[in-house]
């Protein structure tokens, strides 16, 4: 049944909220709640909400991979509580839909994180980074590192791509990626392969580029777990050239990962990665208490469906430091460290 003006209006402006001064409780649904990235994005939110002097969020997520069906079944039990405002994370559109017309129904706004590709339904607001722009700002970051060594200051050599498992977070970040590069006459991408968020996969698929191409010179890989396979692959690699007695004879290739992980920054410290396109999730929590107390106050800040993108950060050697804020690194050495996240870290 289609739903009234009125409840419409209630959705979006937040009439279910009742007093302003009544301390808010909202919930948050996040996928794989033991990775980093969605951990940090709960915290982030519980921050928010503190400083505002809000009931503490109720976070629903699995422990570790879940399905689209999962996923939906957490936010219905979010929504059985009746909360203020809910946040779910981006998924199948018609599972999203489900969840939509769910909190529609109950004049209960909801708001979409991770997703910023809009869908039929009243959503409050779409929360999250362009991917394709994200990716985009990795293949910028191989086109100056490609130009580095020809005397025209024009990019030049051999790319390879480490896919993520089939979907639209893979998609958008390697085809951003292909995009910087699409105009490079002297860039060649020779392997573009899924490695399916995994380090071990992607320590298998970069094992047997390097054999392969001697002239690679960048790899990308569509998040840090593969990237950080890649770079082990490359250490192993050296170590059996040097072993043989070819000293000097280390390979050189620049590996860009995506997701600002904190093993991610370390490696890129001790100079294993190029580069992590870093995605803030705590900064991406905080903002979605933000967006959910404009609505619920019946500002203006927010309008009903809007997409707010948040920030990504290439980070490098060169601006490292000022980024991390002075993290302790120490702990982790990079060379022996296998402390990745699970296979479906996508982040």
């Amino acid at each position: 049944m289609a739903l009234s003006v009125t409840c419409v209006a209630a959705a979006i402006t937040g009439c279910h909220a009742g007093s302003s001064t009544r301390a808010k409780t909202i919930a948050i649904i996040t996928p794989a709640g033991a990775n980093e990235f969605n951990a940090d994005l709960a915290a982030g939110a519980a921050d928010k909400a503190k400083l505002l002097g809000w009931n503490p969020v109720n976070h629903l997520s699995p422990s570790g991979d879940a399905d689209d069906a999962d996923l939906v079944a957490l936010a219905m039990k979010a929504l059985s509580d009746k909360p203020d405002a809910i946040s779910v994370c981006g998924m199948d559109p018609s599972a999203l839909q489900r969840v939509v017309r769910t909190a529609n129904a109950d004049s209960i706004p909801v708001f979409v994180h991770n997703q910023i590709s809009t869908i039929t339904g009243d959503v409050a607001a779409y929360i999250g980074y362009d991917e394709f722009a994200a990716g985009r700002q990795c293949g910028d970051y191989a086109v100056r590192l490609l130009s580095q060594g020809d005397r025209k200051n024009l990019p030049v050599g051999q790319v390879a791509i480490l896919d993520g498992a089939p979907g639209e977070h893979s998609i958008e970040r390697a085809g951003g990626f292909r995009e910087a590069l699409k105009y490079c006459a002297g860039v060649q991408i020779i392997e573009e392969k899924s490695g399916e968020w995994s380090k071990d996969k992607a320590n298998h698929l970069v094992t047997d580029w390097l054999t392969r191409y001697p002239k690679l010179s960048v790899i990308f890989a569509c998040n840090d777990n593969m990237a950080i396979g890649a770079a082990e692959a490359l250490h192993t690699t050296n170590i059996a050239v040097n072993s043989d007695g070819r000293t000097g004879a280390n390979r050189h290739v620049s590996i860009i990962g995506f997701g600002g992980t904190h093993e991610a920054l370390v490696r890129v410290k001790y100079g294993e990665l190029a580069a992590t396109l870093a995605l803030e999730p705590r900064k991406i929590g905080s903002r979605i208490v933000t967006a959910m107390m404009d609505t619920l106050a019946g500002g203006d800040t927010v309008h009903p469906g809007e997409v707010i993108h948040t920030d990504t950060t290439l980070v490098n050697s060169q601006n490292l430091d000022d980024f991390i804020g002075g993290f302790d690194s120490a702990p982790l050495n990079p060379a022996v460290s296998s402390s990745a996240g699970s296979g479906g870290d996508v982040h």
